[in-house]
């Protein structure tokens, strides 16, 4: 009996009250892998334990809510979290769960189910489409789009020839073949005289404006028409404000933001189109928990704070945040000098190292060709000690790299410099290539084969694969050679087979997300 591998899944917790069977419902998502036998599919979980018979022609990908949907006699129906059939296969074609409710086709007719597969809306539409974000869904009949909520009220009546979720229960519309723009209570907020609506930005919640969006007109002109872009801003009050100033606003506070002109420069301005810096070819980046922006004027950064005022004089060839203070360089990246300023100006380390790297909390720095780490505040680590650049990774563990008998090994430190490995092995660098952590592991090669390790640095899974991947999701997939054959398997954190060495290709497209 062979069973093999087809894709791997995920079903994720429901937060919805139903009488299952089992006692012991998971707290966290699972990830699960598709597997098939005598042409029917069924799943197993990374334990290697099947926990689906392979008894149905197909499964889809439907976990919100703990929802998968299932297909056995040429219908689709569901099983919940662990894996009970809680909806009969009677379906001919299904949609996705959120907010508790699912899209589902019976002949030519679409209505929504609940998660006990009782119809919330009886099937009656050409087409439904679910909000992810509101409990709305939009509705076609007989070629029209309306909108309705989850009880299957209408809030929309079937007038437009298109809607469109954008955010935040904002649905563009479209009508006598122009854009406009309606709040899913059916009160229109633009109306229809647009040919194009581009884009929401939505406020801070302090704000009194909720969004603003880029519209596209067209206007009449002496050889025909133009099309001119405006941007219209919606206030909790029900106010609409039209600016024809600027093409596109992002906002760094309630009435400043970041303005671009129809040639893609950028400038600052307020609400009322007052210029703090005219559009012109430049660069600006703002921090907002710190209160202060930093601009970039040609080749050169500088400082303003969130009334337009320069701070600090935009003198720096490089500038990022580390820690509440400005990691900076003078003169070119390469044999520039790089120190440490606060948002003041004010110098915490002086320009004297001849290169540094940030993670946003430290910085790796280079002095007279040694690498060390000192932090925000300008207090060293970890004296210069190594002699290549170090890479920061996860969890503000650095990966350095040592060069013995001309060749390079990597090993891994603390921000004290202290190593991981220094007492597992002989050498502070055993790892001939080493790569980032990701999910509490990381694959390092020895002698030619990979393993992985956990965050002490101990090896927790041999190293004896000719090639592997990154952990996804609990899972890894790792190739062997077999009879002179390279062949792609599939390893749980334990290093545990979930499917053997047997596929020609990693298949790692097939690993997909939670939804």
């Amino acid at each position: 009996m062979v069973i093999s591998f087809i894709t791997i899944l995920f079903l994720i917790s429901s937060p919805y009250n139903i009488n299952y069977s089992l006692s012991k419902v998971p707290d966290e998502p699972q990830t699960l892998i598709k597997i098939s036998q005598n042409s029917k599919v069924g799943l197993k979980n990374t334990d290697g334990i099947i926990v689906v018979s392979p008894i149905y022609q197909d499964l889809g990908i439907n976990q919100i809510n703990g929802m998968l949907a299932v297909k056995r006699e040429n219908k689709w129906g569901f099983v919940n979290k662990n894996f009970i059939e809680v909806i009969k296969p009677i379906f001919d074609e299904v949609g996705y769960f959120y907010c508790g409710w699912c899209p589902v086709r019976i002949g030519n007719l679409w209505g929504l189910i609940d998660l006990n597969g009782q119809w919330v809306v009886n099937p009656m539409y050409d087409y439904i489409e679910i909000s992810k974000e509101t409990k709305t869904a939009i509705i076609i009949k007989n070629g029209k789009y309306g909108l309705i909520d989850d009880r299957g009220n209408i809030r929309i009546n079937t007038e437009y020839e298109k809607l469109t979720f954008i955010k935040d229960g904002m649905l563009s519309f479209l009508k006598n073949r122009k854009t406009g723009m309606v709040n899913q209570l059916g009160v229109e907020i633009f109306p229809a005289e647009y040919t194009g609506i581009y884009g929401i930005t939505t406020f801070p919640e302090k704000s009194k404006y909720m969004f603003s969006v880029l519209l596209e007109k067209e206007v009449p002109t002496k050889s025909g028409s133009s099309l001119e872009r405006e941007t219209g801003f919606f206030e909790k009050s029900g106010k609409t404000i039209i600016m024809k100033s600027y093409e596109g606003y992002d906002f760094i506070t309630e009435d400043l933001a970041i303005v671009y002109d129809e040639f893609g420069n950028v400038g600052l301005a307020d609400l009322n189109a007052n210029h703090l810096f005219k559009p012109s070819k430049c660069e600006i980046k703002p921090y907002l928990s710190d209160k202060f922006i930093i601009v970039k004027y040609n080749r050169y950064h500088g400082i303003i704070n969130n009334s337009g005022q320069v701070i600090v004089k935009p003198i720096y060839t490089f500038m990022a945040k580390v820690g509440e203070n400005l990691l900076v360089c003078s003169g070119n990246l390469k044999g520039g000098k790089w120190g440490i300023i606060d948002k003041n100006g004010k110098t915490i380390v002086p320009l004297k190292y001849s290169n540094a790297k940030t993670n946003g909390k430290y910085v790796c720095f280079e002095d007279n060709g040694l690498w060390g780490i000192l932090d925000a505040t300008g207090k060293i680590t970890a004296k210069p000690q190594f002699s290549y650049e170090p890479n920061f990774i996860e969890n503000d563990l650095i990966r350095v790299f040592s060069n013995k008998n001309d060749h390079l090994y990597v090993g891994y430190t603390n921000i004290y410099g202290e190593s991981l490995t220094k007492s597992l092995f002989k050498s502070k660098f055993p790892f001939e290539e080493a790569m980032p952590f990701n999910q509490g592991l990381a694959s390092v090669k020895m002698k030619g084969m990979w393993g992985f390790i956990d965050a002490s640095g101990k090896i927790v899974i041999p190293c004896k694969y000719n090639l592997c991947s990154d952990f996804q999701n609990g899972v890894a997939w790792v190739e062997e050679v077999i009879d002179n054959v390279p062949k792609y398997g599939l390893i749980n954190k334990n290093g545990d087979y979930l499917l053997e060495p047997q596929f020609k290709a990693p298949l790692s497209s097939l690993i997909i997300g939670i939804y």
